[in-house]
């Protein structure tokens, strides 16, 4: 009499639960295994260094191709609506250099963008580490990638303006109310935040990543980024603004430095779980078996 081998059960056949308590297992191991702190506040690093150089070569680009110094306030504004920390300071800092070094020249955009993606090309190593991508390449063409990333985002930020500008003008209509005029702005303007950021990570870890995971992973991962991201500073706003972190009482003139390098770290976290996310949905298949 023949014996037929017996079928392991498919991994699928379990409940769901055990699927996702399996998935959040693997998921927190590899939290652990690809050290997510440390790569965040590495970045946090670097973000603090190219944080001005990007908001400059963004301001000093649109004034050198349509010349609107309307258009640099509002992008100002956006960047200012961005950062969880007091914007008017940062504002005040990028005003005072652009005053000290005048007109900027193709030269000084391209002494900008370099100083603006050594954040970007530290970022391109840490994803490429976490999807188990071994870096070969060269140190240029790294840097080459940040330049990209910084190109990509550029247009970004524009684009956010001009759709926010166009949002305020819909919602000023006379025959609303002034109160659902103003619930209307605000619910469009996140909306299209989030569609930008949505955008931005989608970007960041389809491409960035040697071995390209699968749109279906890409979304999971771009998707769950953008909402705790924008969850994240927006809680971080309401404790800087509520008093109780207490910044001014330790570090006095520089507590608006550290709380934006809390906010870099954080974030900086946030993007990396995120390709950890992606990771590891896109190789679910490894484990199901």
């Amino acid at each position: 009499m023949t014996e037929f081998p017996t079928l392991r059960p498919h991994f699928s056949s379990q409940p769901i639960w055990q699927r996702l308590l399996a998935f959040g297992r693997n998921y927190m191991r590899a939290v652990l295994r690809h050290e997510i702190g440390v790569r965040a506040a590495a970045l946090a690093y670097y973000a603090l260094f190219s944080l001005f150089p990007l908001v400059l070569l963004i301001i000093s680009g649109i004034g050198f191709v349509l010349r609107s110094d309307t258009l640099q306030q509002q992008i100002m504004a956006q960047i200012n609506h961005v950062l969880p920390t007091r914007g008017d300071v940062v504002g005040t800092v990028i005003d005072q250099v652009i005053t000290a070094r005048g007109a900027t020249g193709f030269l000084g955009m391209l002494t900008l963008l370099w100083a603006a993606s050594g954040f970007f090309g530290a970022l391109e190593a840490s994803i490429n580490h976490i999807f188990g991508s071994e870096n070969k390449r060269s140190w240029w063409r790294r840097r080459g990638v940040g330049v990209l990333m910084v190109l990509f985002m550029a247009p970004i930020f524009s684009l956010a303006t001009l759709l926010t500008s166009l949002s305020h003008i819909v919602t000023r209509m006379p025959f609303l109310p002034p109160a659902v005029s103003q619930l209307m702005a605000s619910g469009i303007d996140q909306l299209v935040t989030l569609a930008l950021i949505v955008l931005v990570f989608s970007a960041l870890l389809h491409w960035i990543p040697r071995q390209q995971p699968g749109w279906g992973a890409t979304l999971v991962g771009a998707v769950s980024t953008a909402i705790v991201w924008m969850a994240l500073t927006s809680a971080f706003t309401w404790y800087l603004g509520s008093g109780l972190a207490g910044y001014n009482l330790v570090y006095g003139p520089i507590s608006t430095v550290i709380a934006l390098v809390l906010w870099f770290f954080l974030s900086s976290y946030v993007i990396l779980l995120g390709a950890t996310l992606t990771a590891q949905w896109q190789n679910r298949e490894k484990w199901e078996e």
